[in-house]
């Protein structure tokens, strides 16, 4: 449950997915407390800092970006950044 539910917070940073997140972290919060899943504490940690960037960044002009495609910015390069690995299953 753990990895659709980072999957698709990962998308809740852009701006046609935002009202989402809540709902993303409340689930989360679910899992945690249903199921002793302390490291989703960690995911929702990772989530937050990605969205924020994600909300300030604008990956439109950077030199990599590729309409259609993917930015550099990601859930595993905050992880790393963090230097935090997170267990998904």
């Amino acid at each position: 449950m753990l990895w659709p539910l980072t999957v698709a917070g990962c998308e809740c940073g852009h701006q046609s997915m935002k009202e989402y997140a809540p709902d993303i972290l409340e689930l989360l919060n679910s899992l945690q407390e249903i199921f002793s899943m302390d490291h989703t504490a960690r995911v929702r940690e990772l989530l937050r800092e990605l969205w924020q960037r994600q909300s300030t960044t604008d990956v439109t002009s950077s030199p990599s970006f590729i309409p259609g495609g993917s930015s550099n910015l990601s859930l595993e390069r905050v992880a790393r950044e963090r230097q935090l690995t997170v267990p998904l299953l």
